[in-house]
């Protein structure tokens, strides 16, 4: 398997293989036994601009294994806005 094989769902999703080998070793197992079609090759890779189901995906830029800090991530403030939102009724 390629390290820089890079899951296409599941618990890993968008993580590559040396990622979730260095992390969860187990995981891997079981997906190996498991779920051998996870770890298939599926073409080109995804750009920056494909959408999933209608969603525009961005890929991540968050380094591996580096803790994602909430409180700088503008998507944790547009969440809290929908949610105050939704139980005020507004939308």
């Amino acid at each position: 398997m390629r390290p820089d094989f890079i899951f296409r769902s599941g618990k890993y999703q968008g993580k590559t293989y040396s990622y979730v080998r260095r992390v969860d070793p187990r995981w891997l197992s079981w997906v190996e036994a498991n779920r051998p079609e996870m770890l298939k090759e599926h073409g080109q890779p995804r750009s920056l601009d494909t959408q999933v189901g209608g969603i525009p995906r961005k890929l991540d830029t968050q380094e591996e294994g580096e803790e994602r800090d909430t409180w700088t991530n503008p998507h944790t403030f547009y969440e809290i806005a929908q949610k105050m939102l939704r139980e005020r009724g507004d939308i």
